[in-house]
């Protein structure tokens, strides 16, 4: 990220770690049930936030769908 010629290292950095949080997440369920094949895994909780029913930045559904 690169505003008036200043580079943002740290936002970049803290997008690039939010961006891997979901694949970080899949890996620890799959490690936890020996693998998802064959499987069908509840997905509870998936509000992004507290007292809200959008979760359209949430990383849950990547993970659900096991892209």
């Amino acid at each position: 990220m690169n505003i008036w010629g200043y580079e943002f290292r740290i936002v970049r950095s803290v997008i690039e770690v939010n961006r891997r949080q979901p694949l970080v997440q899949a890996e620890k369920i799959k490690a936890a049930l020996g693998g998802c094949e064959g499987k069908s895994i509840g997905v509870l909780g998936l509000a992004f936030k507290p007292n809200t029913d959008d979760f359209r930045a949430a990383g849950f559904e990547y993970v659900s769908v096991g892209r």
